[in-house]
């Protein structure tokens, strides 16, 4: 076990963190797109009647 969490620490100590914040930041984005879909769909189908949760995107 400890060999395999000192290769995660290794890993992790050369990780290039601006990177990964970038795609956090762009994976939220898409995420937001796609609920914003789901809302748009829903109302299209009829669906807007009953209330779209806020967690969907609502708008």
């Amino acid at each position: 076990m400890e060999r395999v969490s000192g290769r995660l620490l290794w890993h992790l100590h050369r990780a290039p963190w601006e990177p990964v914040w970038e795609r956090a930041a762009q994976v939220t984005a898409e995420l937001e797109a796609v609920a914003q879909d789901v809302a748009a769909a829903r109302r299209g189908f009829g669906l807007a009647s009953r209330p779209v949760p806020e967690s969907e995107g609502a708008a």
